[in-house]
Parts: C-alpha cells; structure tokens; sequence
C-alpha cells in the first residue's frame, strides 16, 4: 500500500454501472479503519492515460489530506471491470489487491444508463431502442467516453467480464456483491463487505443512497455543468482546470449532481420491447455466472 512517501490502495471498486457504487463506496468509506476520500470514487486513474501518466503521486497527493493509517485505502471507477487495460494496469500496481464489484440485473441496469447519459446530455440518440441498434458501431470507435459511457448491452455482460478479470486475479481476492442485496438488505450486505476487508464489522454506517439516476430539479443549473458547448468547454480548459485543483472541481461536480437530482416516479414494464429483446441476449451469460458465483439470479431472467 505504501512506498515510503505514497499513500496508494490497497482495495479498488471496479464497477458496474449504475449498480449503487458510489452508496457503497460511500458506506465503506465511513468506517473508521477506511480511508476512501469522495473525489477517488469515479476517479479514472488507471482507465485514463492522462491520469495513469501523472503517476502514483497523483492519488497520494489526495489520500495525504484524509489519510490516518487507516488499515484499508479505497479507490473506485465504474468502468475498470469493462476494459482489460485498466484491470492490468491494476494487476501490475498491486496484484495482491482486493477488488469489489457490484452487479445489477443486466437489463434494469442497461436502461438505468442510458436514462443517466440521457439526462447527463451525453446521449444523442433519442430512443433506448436505436441507442442498443447503435452499440455494435459505438464499440468499434476509438473514442473512449463513447465506449465507455454509451454502450449499455455489453456493459451487462458480467461473466464475460469476470473472465478477463479471472486472468490476473484469483476469485478469492473478488467481492461480488449484488444491487438488489443493496436495496433490501444493506446492514448484512455491508458486514459482509467489511468481513471481506478484515475490518471490524460491528460498525454500522449511515445508509445513504447516492447517484441516483433521478430527475433534474433545475435544468439551467445542469446545462451549465453539463453541456458540452465548445465555448464551455474551452472555459474550463483555460479558466478552471488551471486555477481549481482536481479534488476540488470533483468535490463540486459531486455536490452539484446530488444537489441537482429528484427522485423519479418507478414506472413498471417500462421499455418492453427492449426488455424482451436484452433478457433474451443476457441469458446465457447469465446462467454462467451463476455457475461461476454459484448463484442463484433467476430473477433477472425474468
């Protein structure tokens, strides 16, 4: 975990999606035995060359201002279980690392991003149905927010990816956990995940849920965070970039997005058409994962 003078993790949350990561991360961090500073969650460290490039120091500059030899050091991005250069660019920092990933019923998951990039305006495409018509194109571009962002059927491919992940790090050093677990049951879903972390697991956090998919409250508030005008876009890579550091606009891109966001209505049998169609393309890799996992999720393919 450390060299001397860099304060690194020593345990990484590598996703999915819109599977309640940034509630876990958050409850994990609370514990006394964690250090998990809010601006590491959704930092792209090892999936960005431009961060990657800037080196270790650049976490450690971050955990140096919360860090109090706290026994586990948490780091999280969504998207690492998605692409094998981050998951070995892991490997090779810390192969002895603990790694934890949240799942989420492929199909509800798929649909909760593309209503997330939707609302966040990186979503051109303005049915679910053409966005999953457009994937197969979309994951051929070189362009990584692209892949990473607007791609909602292969992200729900978890024994595919689990496969990958298989090839450098052995299951026992995985916690595989579930969204619906995190829903129902959070007091034993967290204890198991402190079990996992060897830290005390009588300590019980506050159960915030956090990220929600929602509904905007001001749409002017979001289009000036979120638009991706070239004017605005020039702004912050001449004005803000340079003056705010990196901790301090992610402190604010985090309070803005929770700030800005209303709980919407659950509407049932939403998207039917792409439902039927996605439970049909998950269901074999489902079942493998079940037996992987030696799980049970008939549910999802339902």
């Amino acid at each position: 975990m450390e060299n001397a003078k860099l304060i690194t993790p020593n345990t990484i949350l590598i996703g999915a999606q819109k599977a309640a990561t940034t509630s876990l991360y958050n409850w994990i961090a609370q514990h006394p035995d964690v250090c998990g500073p809010a601006t590491l969650k959704d930092y792209a460290f090892f999936a960005y060359d431009e961060f990657f490039n800037q080196g270790l120091e650049s976490l450690s500059h971050i955990y140096k201002k919360e860090y109090n030899q706290e026994k586990i050091v948490i780091h999280g991005f969504v998207n690492y279980m998605f692409f094998e250069k981050s998951i070995k660019r892991i490997y090779n920092f810390n192969k002895d690392i603990k790694l934890i990933m949240s799942l989420r019923n492929p199909t509800d998951r798929a649909i909760s991003a593309y209503e997330y990039q939707v609302k966040s305006q990186k979503e051109p495409i303005k049915t679910f149905l053409d966005a999953l018509k457009a994937e197969e194109s979309r994951m051929e571009e070189n362009d990584y927010s692209t892949v990473a962002d607007l791609t909602y059927f292969n992200h729900g491919l978890y024994y595919k990816q689990l496969q990958i992940i298989l090839k450098y790090f052995p299951l026992e050093q995985i916690k595989v956990v579930f969204y619906e677990d995190i829903n129902t049951n959070p007091k034993q879903l967290i204890l198991d995940v402190y079990s996992f972390l060897e830290v005390d697991n009588s300590f019980t956090p506050k159960f915030k849920t956090m990220n929600k998919t929602g509904e905007i409250k001001n749409k002017t508030i979001h289009k000036l965070f979120y638009s991706r005008s070239p004017i605005k876009q020039k702004i912050v890579k001449y004005l803000i970039d340079p003056i705010f550091p990196l901790e301090k606009r992610l402190k604010v891109k985090i309070f803005i997005n929770e700030y800005n966001t209303k709980d919407k209505a659950r509407v049932e049998n939403t998207y039917p058409i792409e439902r039927a169609y996605l439970q049909d393309k998950f269901k074999e890799d489902i079942e493998q994962l079940e037996k992987l996992l030696h799980v049970d999720l008939t549910q999802w393919k339902k």
